[in-house]
């Protein structure tokens, strides 16, 4: 009975995730955070070594997808204080810039915001959205564990409730610091 209502679950479960389109469920080392030296708005190099052994939420839009980065940010922000995950929980806010021309790269950097805690990695290349087969036109969360193992990948646009819970309770099964 036991093992039957455990099917059930996972059953449910995956095929809750094929009918949101949007949610997909990585394990196993096939995918591991990419090494990178990114800088931010404020030419300031950024790289993977800063995230070992942190629990990482990258949160990557193209310009479409950039629509989303703060209406997600907050209510992922206010989620993890609500569940007392905030400090466990490194936020990666990363922008993808490819196809940028190159003559335009200044006026897109002055974008971004000047304050200083308001950093953003400016990925001009779209290491991420190739290295991770990102969605155009949406926000990309890709959550890593301590080991900087991909554990969870989604693409989103407009906030939902749902797919924010999804989130949390993958980020509860991950150890705290």
């Amino acid at each position: 009975m036991r093992l039957r209502v455990r099917s059930l679950f996972v059953y449910g479960f995956f095929a809750s995730c094929l009918v949101l389109g949007t949610s997909s469920v990585v394990t196993g080392a096939d995918s591991k955070l990419i090494r990178f030296q990114i800088k931010d708005q404020f030419d300031r190099v950024h790289t993977e070594e800063a995230l070992k052994s942190r629990v990482v939420l990258v949160l990557c839009g193209d310009r479409e997808g950039s629509r989303y980065q703060g209406l997600w940010g907050d209510r992922i922000r206010d989620s993890l204080r609500v569940r007392d995950r905030l400090s466990s929980v490194l936020l990666l806010d990363v922008a993808d810039l490819r196809g940028v021309p190159f003559f335009i790269k200044g006026s897109v950097k002055r974008k971004f915001p000047r304050e200083k805690a308001a950093w953003v990695l400016l990925d001009w290349k779209g290491r991420f959205a190739q290295a991770y087969s990102f969605q155009a036109d949406s926000l990309n969360l890709a959550l890593f564990d301590q080991t900087g193992t991909l554990v969870y990948q989604v693409g989103v646009q407009e906030p939902d409730p749902v797919e924010l819970e999804v989130l949390m309770s993958r980020i509860a099964q991950l150890p705290r610091d």
